[in-house]
């Protein structure tokens, strides 16, 4: 546009450090803001109160236009996610900058405005279908615990009789994997149920490092030093750390499987323990293809796969659910040339019972 059409409007800027709400979902407001600097968030109160985002707002985009268009109430809410440099436009102004050129600005405002309530609708579905798969999840689920009860009740105390009946070393040993498996598969199933109905149960016990390594070799890492994988593993923490120590062996086993299926038998497996920032840092890496741009920014949502025919496309989403239950973080860096995914876990951050929206992952 002419600079001397851009000159006269009335463009307020407005500088605004991060972490800022700049309005509220239901607020008034009748002002379109554009993004010259930083990066805004946009969020709606979902299910049970859970804040919900939409979409990030970066640079030369814009934000605010519904309430400008309808004069109606704000329908979501803007943060800023950093240092961020805003113009605010009225309704006057707006509309004198639509005039000065007809045959350009408002085709393109309106392409803009119907792309977003497009990509807001495609969410939208792709929330509620995801809703009630885990809906469907949680009876089926409730039906197999009912029935699983008995039997494996049955199978504990039969190996529980075999342990103390016999001084033979095989049977003993045979009689404590028989019990350590028919527990795994319960407390799978209770995992399982659990995230459907968007709960975690946490049992802290103090622990180290060390243990949370045993524990992960007999859950894992034995299967994968009988194949041709070369894989390291490494302890430098040597605090003690309050947290449920076979629902983390669980979370980092799924990291260590989606490792283990990227690199196939013919790459390196890395896991590393270490004391960081009054926390628990564990980081495992692999020499596999890297994760697709496509779906790592939905990584950790239910029902997220990648070329797994026989995958629930829950281990991800289960696993951040158990960090975030112990107000610890996870995340990845990942490249063509491998993946790196990092557990934070505070010293006793845990929180014994905590709820999120099995949906999309959010702690509420």
């Amino acid at each position: 546009m002419p600079l001397e059409v851009l000159e006269p409007l009335r463009i307020k800027e407005i500088r605004l450090p991060g972490d800022t709400v700049i309005f509220e979902e239901g607020a008034s407001g009748s002002t379109l803001l554009l993004v010259a600097e930083g990066r805004v968030q946009i969020s709606i109160s979902g299910n049970r109160g859970k804040e919900e985002i939409l979409s990030t707002i970066c640079p030369d985009d814009f934000f605010g236009e519904l309430a400008v268009l309808d004069r109606g109430l704000r329908s979501a809410s803007a943060t800023t996610l950093e240092p961020t440099l805003l113009g605010e436009i009225d309704r006057p102004t707006l509309d004198r900058l639509m005039a000065s050129s007809p045959a350009v600005l408002p085709l393109n405002f309106t392409q803009a405005v119907v792309q977003r309530l497009r990509q807001a609708n495609a969410r939208f579905i792709e929330q509620v279908v995801r809703t009630e798969r885990l809906t469907l999840l949680g009876t089926m689920l409730s039906s197999i615990v009912h029935d699983l009860k008995n039997p494996i009740s049955a199978i504990l105390a039969t190996a529980d009789y075999l342990e103390q009946k016999t001084n033979d070393e095989f049977t003993q040993t045979a009689a404590a994997t028989i019990q350590s498996s028919a527990q795994r598969v319960w407390l799978m199933v209770e995992e399982l149920l659990d995230f459907s109905k968007g709960t975690v149960r946490l049992k802290p016990f103090w622990t180290d490092a060390a243990r949370l390594l045993d524990l992960l070799e007999h859950e894992i890492l034995f299967q994968i030093r009988q194949t041709p994988v070369r894989l390291v593993t490494e302890c430098r923490s040597t605090e003690r750390f309050l947290l449920d120590e076979v629902r983390v062996t669980r979370c980092v086993a799924n990291l260590v499987k989606n490792a283990r299926e990227a690199i196939a038998d013919n790459g390196e497996l890395a896991i590393r323990l270490s004391d960081e920032n009054a926390g628990l840092l564990i980081n495992l890496s692999d020499s596999g293809p890297g994760i697709p741009s496509a779906i790592s920014e939905k990584i950790f949502e239910p029902f997220v796969s990648l070329n797994k025919p026989h995958g629930t496309g829950l281990g991800l989403a289960i696993a951040k659910a158990c960090v975030d239950a112990h107000r610890g973080r996870i995340w990845f860096e990942s490249s063509s040339s491998g993946t790196h995914f990092m557990v934070w876990l505070p010293r006793e951050g845990i929180l014994e019972s905590a709820s999120f929206d099995p949906a999309s992952g959010l702690r509420l």
